[in-house]
């Protein structure tokens, strides 16, 4: 990526670089990153398939928990429910006497 500083600014592609107006100024750079295809067929992207299906996989599980929970999140007046929860548990766990970590052997 290259800042244009000559006489001839453009914004779009010409040839093969691509010029596009910022707030730093006029932005050139060639067309680059990864082709869908090959992430789709070659040996070497195989872990980032296997971390894309996990994500994906994981996406869907939180998507029909937050949906099945959405009714009781809108009891809550908090709405991060993991300041909430962590709000409920440390008092509780301050409050129990013997807060003594358990002696090594």
């Amino acid at each position: 990526m290259a800042k244009n500083i000559g006489p001839i600014q453009f914004t779009g592609k010409l040839g093969g670089i691509s010029g596009r107006s910022t707030s730093f100024g006029n932005i050139l750079q060639t067309p680059g990153g990864f082709k869908g295809e090959r992430i789709k067929t070659e040996d070497r992207y195989i872990k980032t398939r296997q971390l894309n299906s996990e994500f994906s996989r994981c996406a869907k599980i939180s998507s029909v928990l937050y949906k099945s929970l959405s009714w009781h999140l809108k009891t809550i007046p908090d709405t991060y429910v993991y300041g909430l929860s962590k709000g409920v548990s440390v008092p509780s766990k301050n409050a129990t006497s013997s807060r003594l970590k358990a002696k090594r052997r």
